[in-house]
């Protein structure tokens, strides 16, 4: 395993307004690191984990407020104001004791982490609970992903960020990557074992089994959404600089109608 540090391993990010989506990944890696708290094996990031952060990088804790989602439409609230640290407010539904509650509570806050540490002289809302996701079948990623609007200056570019610090927060590259292409592995080689498949032959055939394989494993480790861990894994598989979800020298492709 390498011991050494992101930035020691040759990483580097460019200014926030020019950031591909891999950069946004590598600048949640960085805040984890640079704190301590980036994890070495595939596992769920915690609350604990975001609150340290927080109060690591500002020196606070969220503010907990009874009907914050009836009052504001959100969740989270994050306020950002001039010579201030950022203070995140949240609704305190979200620390009822349930698995649904638990993963909305991770995912609003490191959505309103994503806020605090990019944007500031803004008031942030996210109504986590009404956030649109697409349908559950991988086809219908295709609209999807030719539709979001992603232009700069605008709040739902604001919203878009968050959401990619989000992900970079609860799916951190240097422990999901390789655990997506230990997962696509693991079952390309037990379809060859009970099917007799080839791995040519499996892609052709079992692709979409194949990805709802690894999205039920990463939602499992990461204890994350089912959407979530979709959306990543095509991102993965769109992006050129990180097509490797493989076995061996050959990549698991993104299917001819979804480019």
């Amino acid at each position: 395993m390498n011991n050494s540090t992101l930035r020691d391993q040759g990483y580097k990010y460019q200014v926030p307004h020019s950031w591909s989506n891999n950069q946004y990944r590598l600048y949640a890696a960085l805040l984890l690191e640079m704190h301590g708290l980036l994890p070495t094996v595939a596992e769920p990031t915690t609350v604990e984990t975001l609150l340290a952060l927080y109060r690591e990088e500002f020196g606070m804790t969220p503010v907990y407020k009874e009907r914050l989602l009836m009052q504001s439409g959100a969740f989270g609230v994050t306020i950002s104001k001039t010579n201030s640290a950022p203070v995140i407010i949240l609704d305190k539904d979200l620390l009822t004791d349930s698995p649904k509650y638990k993963i909305l509570h991770r995912t609003t806050l490191a959505h309103e982490l994503g806020h605090a540490f990019l944007h500031s002289d803004e008031v942030c809302y996210r109504a986590a609970a009404y956030t649109q996701v697409p349908s559950t079948e991988f086809f219908d990623f295709k609209k999807w992903w030719h539709n979001v609007d992603y232009k700069k200056n605008k709040p739902d570019f604001q919203e878009f960020q968050a959401n990619q610090i989000m992900v970079g927060l609860l799916l951190p590259f240097t422990t999901s990557i390789p655990h997506f292409a230990k997962t696509a592995k693991l079952k390309l080689d037990m379809l060859k074992h009970t099917d007799g498949y080839s791995i040519p032959v499996a892609i052709t055939y079992r692709y979409y089994e194949i990805l709802e394989w690894i999205v039920r494993q990463i939602s499992e480790c990461f204890n994350v959404s089912k959407e979530m861990s979709k959306i990543e894994l095509l991102r993965l598989l769109k992006c050129p600089e990180s097509r490797i979800i493989i076995r061996g020298e050959r990549y698991l492709p993104l299917p001819a109608d979804m480019i």
